[in-house]
């Protein structure tokens, strides 16, 4: 299953890197079937240096190392330090064995065989021809574009579970600017309420008390707008997600409300289908697609954004959103590299470092 390159061949051969590694370096056989026991314990004796019947950080190390077909150093020691914290469950800092099997089924195995899923957020007609329509917004982007790349998608990417979420609000929602005067503000801003515009901040007294900014009257509930676009592909076996029902609190995550006062169905649905890591795309990347990542990262999926079936209203919230989400460790990504991705092909240490801690 796993060799150094140093030494012979064993029975189990080994499937290398077009390139040369390094001596003490090797690499997982993505073939192995990673439910066999024998190929558990063939790893674990192989990563146990001088067979001392446990694993310690270096070995530790050394296996993280050929899982991402890398060295990792240094920066790998949080990593480590995560998964002793984890995995360790006597506390003795060390890996037994049966402390391995347990580490091989809930980190190793979704790593190298992940369980995915595509979340297509909002790809609403008011999204990109409607009240509340990109184009319009100041980074003047086209929603329509995600369309097609989304479509190839679907059509050319096996993903174990798609979901569409869909903005569906009532009338008399908070964040219309359209229903400010039906809303307590907070003081300050009763003051100035005259004055206001769309797509203005106000703070609106609770419960909850929360910021608000004030958009157009936008997918509301059984009408054009809340549809989803017509050229969009919708799969009869996807899970569809509506958001933002309350009227009182807004809701841009897929997974919550802005507040987290009420949960949609979408973790339960993730979870059944034992999914592991989530591709998220779809309106508006500052918005709805970066808050539902955030959230997914937040509950321990392995989180990727599409960044070619995305678009966004402000180029500097964009910018803003993708330095958070990069330190949360969300990996980003062009829909050309996700075979690679969804296969674990290319095993980001991002995904092991959210894995490791989920």
């Amino acid at each position: 299953m796993l060799h150094r390159l140093h030494h012979p061949v064993p029975t189990r051969v080994l499937l290398f890197l077009p390139y040369p590694l390094p001596a003490n370096m090797a690499v997982f056989d993505r073939s192995l079937d990673f439910d066999d026991e024998s190929v558990i314990l063939e790893c674990f004796r192989f990563f146990d240096e001088n067979n001392k019947q446990y694993l310690d950080e270096e070995d530790l190390n050394r296996m993280i190392s050929s899982l991402l077909n890398q060295h990792c150093g240094d920066s790998s020691r949080a990593l480590i330090q995560d998964l002793f914290a984890k995995f360790d469950r006597n506390a003795d800092d060390k890996i037994d064995v049966h402390e391995f099997k347990n580490l091989w089924n809930n980190w190793i195995k979704p790593l190298t065989k992940p369980t995915t899923a595509l979340l297509i957020i909002d790809v609403q007609n008011d999204f990109i021809n409607g009240s509340l329509a990109l184009k319009h917004c100041p980074a003047k982007q086209d929603g329509k574009e995600v369309v097609q790349v989304i479509n190839e998608l679907i059509d050319q990417t096996k993903f174990d579970a798609v979901v569409y979420s869909l903005d569906c609000h009532p009338e008399d929602h908070i964040s219309f600017f359209e229903n400010v005067k039906h809303y307590k503000l907070s003081e300050g801003n009763e003051k100035n309420i005259e004055n206001l515009k769309v797509f203005d901040t106000v703070s609106f007294i609770g419960p909850p008390k929360m910021e608000q900014k004030l958009w157009p009257r936008h997918c509301v509930s059984k009408t054009w707008g809340a549809q989803l676009h017509s050229d969009l592909k919708v799969l009869e076996d996807a899970v569809l997600v509506y958001k933002g029902t309350n009227p009182k609190v807004d809701s841009y995550s897929a997974f919550y409300d802005n507040k987290k006062l009420s949960q949609t169905k979408l973790h339960e649905e993730l979870k059944l289908k034992k999914v592991t890591h989530v591709f998220v795309c779809g309106l508006a990347y500052d918005y709805c697609v970066s808050y539902t990542a955030l959230d997914a990262l937040d509950l321990g999926y392995a989180t990727v954004i599409v960044e070619d079936a995305t678009r966004g209203t402000d180029e500097n919230m964009i910018e803003d959103m993708k330095r958070k989400l990069k330190s949360k460790l969300c990996v980003m990504a062009s829909s050309s590299q996700l075979e690679n991705l969804i296969k674990a092909k290319d095993i980001k240490i991002e995904f092991a470092e959210v894995l490791a801690k989920s």
